[in-house]
């Protein structure tokens, strides 16, 4: 599958082959692509009735945006990725790095459906942030990027709390705003589910 084509399957499996394959190609690791795929392959569903049918269709649609999605998306995901894949850590944190990319998939393509384009970083922060269910800070979130991360972690900070300024307020339309993520009286940060 390349840029500028959508494709059509007629079989969920099918589907979350080609889904998985368009992960790992872009360097996660296989297994873990296929987690998320298969977490995520209904968000791809089409239902169609064919004209003069009464009965529903069903199909799976891959789009040149969601190649796109892919393509920014995956360096955030193997960022969050790298912890899971240490062999000394516990098989809950593999799922809930799935569990926080399909997350992250989910709304990323309900903010395509209103034109909104996230950078890399953003999905990067989002994704750390969905793993933490109770909300976390800036402190936490850097730790959970810190492992691809070449950096200082003070600078690193200082940027994490620069990309939640800008999901705080990101522009839909002229003279509109949406929030993908808040601070409770805490100082937590929690992603909005959109």
């Amino acid at each position: 599958m390349t840029k500028g084509e959508s494709k059509v399957f007629d079989s969920r499996a099918e589907a979350c082959t080609e889904v998985t394959r368009l992960l790992a190609d872009q360097g996660l690791d296989p297994a873990l692509a296929g987690d998320i795929a298969a977490r995520v392959i209904d968000e791809f569903q089409t239902r169609d009735r064919p004209d003069g049918f009464r009965i529903q269709v069903n199909r799976w649609v891959i789009k040149d945006e969601d190649l796109d999605l892919f393509d920014k998306l995956s360096p955030a995901a193997i960022t969050a990725a790298t912890a899971a894949a240490d062999p000394s850590s516990a098989p809950a944190l593999a799922a809930a790095v799935a569990t926080a990319i399909s997350s992250v998939i989910f709304i990323a393509r309900k903010l395509l459906s209103h034109s909104i384009v996230l950078s890399t970083e953003q999905y990067e922060v989002l994704i750390a942030l969905k793993s933490y269910r109770a909300g976390a800070d800036i402190e936490q979130i850097a730790e959970a990027m810190l492992q691809r991360n070449t950096g200082q972690p003070q600078s690193l900070e200082q940027h994490i709390q620069q990309v939640l300024d800008e999901l705080a307020t990101i522009r839909v339309r002229a003279g509109e705003t949406r929030t993908l993520v808040n601070r409770d009286q805490t100082g937590k940060w929690h992603a909005i589910t959109t």
